[in-house]
């Protein structure tokens, strides 16, 4: 529902960073608005290592229509799925170590109290190979706190991508850190 650039601020000393904007057909759409904002609060609740650090969010009045943005780490890499759409089979070292950072970083956000419900191959970076091999989750766009919000059903329907979704999403149950 959005796409992510790569950017310089400019004002921060040139560092470049991740921008991620609303794709414009869902830009006037309130409830993406306030998706983009829940992201940027959810991810200021937890600081992992294997997590994508999100730093602002920013709104931009322009002629086209407003436009809403999020500013995050520029990670280096790869996504998994663009990686094993290359590559193919990973070898079994390498699956077991992208297996561990990322239970260890939504552990992590587990334990702040959130569920990603969003956890795909797309929304895991990866970098290196063997022993230098680090993986990163990001998007935390669908991220809810664990108790307190009501959160399976959106308005296009069930939260999540549907190939990566536990099965008890599908049947109205409340997304768990074991659905995560």
């Amino acid at each position: 529902m959005g796409e992510v650039y790569e950017v310089e601020d400019r004002q921060l000393r040139g560092v470049h960073v991740a921008l991620k904007t609303i794709l414009s057909h869902y830009a006037a759409d309130p409830m993406m608005r306030q998706r983009l904002e829940r992201e940027v609060l959810n991810a200021r609740l937890v600081v992992h290592p294997n997590l994508c650090p999100i730093y602002d969010l920013g709104h931009w009045r322009r002629a086209e229509g407003d436009l809403s943005y999020l500013t995050m780490k520029l990670l280096p890499g790869e996504s998994l799925a663009a990686r094993v759409a290359r590559e193919g089979h990973l070898p079994d070292q390498e699956v077991l170590t992208i297996l561990q950072q990322v239970a260890a970083g939504i552990a992590a956000a587990h334990a702040a109290g959130l569920l990603h419900r969003d956890i795909k191959s797309a929304n895991i970076l990866v970098q290196g190979n063997g022993p230098q091999l680090v993986g990163w989750v990001t998007d935390f766009g669908l991220a809810r706190a664990t108790v307190t919000d009501e959160t399976v059903i959106t308005t296009h329907g069930v939260a999540g991508t549907p190939g990566f979704m536990a099965p008890e999403l599908f049947y109205g149950n409340p997304p768990t850190t074991a659905s995560d």
